[in-house]
């Protein structure tokens, strides 16, 4: 009749399980936690992680925490630039999507809306979806009481 794999002495345990002691004192192979593609010490802490998931500290998330960004290709949540309250990291960690407190977003990628976060109708307001965060606006900028970003030289409101 066939052996189980339970009862064959191996090496070592197979990816995606990790050697734990039993009450016996026998070894066995545990399996790692489902959100885990690998782990290690316990079978909760990930070393690494199933697709589309992104491992930020020892756990499998699906998306990062703010101040952390996920990055597609290594699969980890890496940090933010420290001006960044959050970030896309699309280009880099320094693609802030908010600012820490007392910087300004200058745009990198952008929408005109034309309306204003208060419902106002207004031509030149620009809609900041990533950029850097700096101590002041970029030249030809400037930044309105809303906290939109607005052309410095355009219209201030549509008629």
């Amino acid at each position: 009749h066939p052996t189980s794999w339970s009862q064959i002495c191996i090496a070592g345990c197979m990816d995606g399980y990790l050697p734990q002691r039993q009450a016996s004192m026998q070894v066995e192979c545990a399996r790692c936690s489902m959100k885990c593609l690998y782990c290690a010490d316990t079978i909760d802490q990930c070393t690494s992680c199933y697709r589309p998931m992104f491992l930020h500290r020892q756990d499998c998330v699906p998306t990062c925490p703010d101040g952390f960004f996920g990055d597609e290709e290594s699969q980890l949540c890496l940090p933010c630039d420290e001006s960044c309250e959050t970030c896309s990291g699309g280009a880099s960690r320094h693609d802030c999507t908010a600012c820490a407190a007392g910087l300004y977003l200058t745009p990198s990628s952008s929408t005109s809306t034309g309306i204003s976060s208060s419902g106002d109708v207004a031509g030149d307001v620009v809609r900041v979806i990533s950029g850097r965060c700096v101590a002041s606006c970029s030249p030809g900028y400037v930044l309105d009481t809303s906290g939109d970003v607005r052309l410095r030289d355009g219209p201030t409101a549509l008629q």
